[in-house]
C-alpha cells in the first residue's frame, strides 16, 4: 500500500477508472508498480504522513478538504538495474553503432513482481 497527498477538486473524486501505475527511478534502478487506486479523506493518516515537504507543496495545510490521499493496493510490479546507469546504457549503444557490434546489456537485471 502507499499512501501520498495529493489535491484533487469534488469532481476528481468519482471512481472512473481506479487502474493507478507508480514508477521511481534513481541512479541505474527503476521500479514501476500497477494496481487499484483509491482516494482516501483519513485526517489521522493525514497527520501522521505530514511533514515540511508536505507542507511546501500545500501551503493550505492539511486540513484543506481539497488535500487527500492516494491508496494504491499494488498488484504487479517490476524492477530494472544497470549498471552505469542511463549514461552506461547509451555509451553502450553508440558504441556498438560505431562499431557496428551488438549492444552489451552490461549486466542488466529485470525482475517481474506479483504482489497480489
Amino acid at each position: 500500500m502507499v499512501l501520498r497527498p495529493l489535491r484533487v477538486t469534488s469532481g476528481d473524486r468519482g471512481g472512473r477508472n481506479p487502474e493507478v501505475g507508480l514508477t521511481y527511478a534513481a541512479k541505474s534502478s527503476w521500479l514501476s508498480l500497477r494496481g487499484e487506486g483509491s482516494v482516501s479523506t483519513d485526517q489521522g493518516k493525514k497527520d501522521e504522513l505530514w511533514n515540511d515537504w508536505v507542507e511546501a507543496w500545500f501551503p493550505d495545510g492539511r486540513t484543506n478538504p481539497d488535500i487527500v490521499l492516494l491508496e494504491v493496493a499494488c498488484e504487479t510490479g517490476e524492477v530494472w538495474d544497470s549498471p552505469g546507469g542511463q549514461t552506461g546504457q547509451l555509451l553502450k549503444m553508440l558504441k556498438a553503432r560505431v562499431t557496428g557490434t551488438s549492444a552489451d546489456d552490461g549486466g542488466q537485471n529485470q525482475e517481474s513482481l506479483d504482489l497480489r
